[in-house]
């Protein structure tokens, strides 16, 4: 269940036979896994999980799909997998277990400068995507980030920064909405909502210039206010 809603699931056909074999091999009760000490019970996931990876099961598949088996390490609680880890301990336990064991498997490549400079490094290019799938969420949620010295993706800010976010087509009710619709899903300190600072086109006494070219890059187009935002590249 997710959420705590039953659903129903189809499986295929070769699923419904596996589970109606197991039912007889496990006492034909209500359960396919009941627990060791009740057949009212369902067997828990740390059995399981145990069993799956006694079989190597587990090992095999990561094996298969050219990826890297990582259990997560408890250091206080009981848990099964890194959800667990997250609310028992932190994210960041999560993302340094995990980084701990990347770094394990592939090492750090180190490359002499001569090797570095004869590099063809190809262009990064520019962000792009069409109407509707998210950009302006995306660019928020990094600013956001930013001016609270919060995480967005797989990144966190070391600490609060003035921050200014320009954008040159958008509604300024939209904007609103949008940015309203992020903070409020978010636990941000008062004091951090000073950090950002916008520039939307509805709120301008004169158009906006082109951003495009080098002279409307120039910080005089972004007044700093008493707090000393100004444009940021």
């Amino acid at each position: 269940m997710k959420m705590r809603i039953a659903h129903a699931v189809p499986l295929p056909t070769q699923a419904v036979k596996l589970l109606r074999a197991l039912h007889l091999l496990t006492g034909t009760g209500e359960l396919c896994f009941p627990g060791r000490h009740s057949a009212s019970q369902c067997i828990s996931d740390m059995a399981l999980l145990n069993g799956i990876r006694r079989m190597g099961f587990s090992k095999e598949a990561a094996r298969l799909a050219n990826a890297q088996l990582v259990l997560p390490q408890f250091t206080s609680g009981n848990g099964t997998d890194f959800n667990d880890l997250h609310q028992i301990e932190s994210i960041e336990v999560v993302r340094s277990q995990l980084e701990s064991a990347l770094t394990k498997q592939h090492g750090l490549v180190a490359l002499d400068m001569s090797e570095f400079l004869s590099m063809q490094i190809p262009d990064r290019g520019y962000l792009y995507a069409p109407r509707g799938v998210g950009k302006t969420f995306a660019a928020l949620s990094v600013a956001v980030a930013v001016a609270s010295g919060g995480a967005v993706f797989n990144c966190r800010a070391p600490m609060p920064k003035k921050t200014l976010y320009v954008d040159g087509e958008m509604p300024a009710t939209s904007m609103q909405s949008r940015l309203s619709s992020l903070v409020g899903g978010m636990a941000i300190p008062p004091q951090a909502l000073k950090n950002l600072s916008l520039i939307t086109p509805d709120l301008q006494p004169c158009a906006m210039p082109d951003l495009s070219t080098a002279g409307s890059q120039c910080p005089q187009y972004a007044q700093p206010d008493a707090t000393g935002a100004g444009l940021s590249g």
